[in-house]
């Protein structure tokens, strides 16, 4: 270690804890008007003949998608209480999944 007449380095002190933010429940898909509205499509997907929709269940809402030729494009999240979008695109094109 070190002896008492030499100064033990210094660290530096931790950043304060960032307020943890509240948690959000939202509606499950049995739930939701909004989910409800839209005609099942092909396994987990609906549509309402414009765009798909897939829920998600990490975020707890509904992810919108555009299709344009072979591929599927993100438009957004939907709130599953009111159907506002809320959230921008995030992913990638991806291709149809059927």
């Amino acid at each position: 270690a070190f002896d008492s007449d030499e100064a033990a380095p210094k660290r530096k002190p931790k950043p304060p804890k960032k307020p943890q933010k509240e948690r959000v429940f939202n509606c499950s898909p049995g739930e939701s008007k909004i989910w409800k509205r839209f005609k099942p499509y092909k396994r987990d997907w609906r549509t309402d003949g414009k765009y798909f929709y897939q829920w998600d269940y990490t975020h707890n809402d509904i992810e919108r998608w555009r299709k344009r030729g072979s591929k599927l494009y993100h438009v957004g999240s939907l709130d599953p209480d009111n159907g506002d979008l809320y959230k921008g695109p995030k992913h990638k094109p991806m291709d149809l999944p059927w």
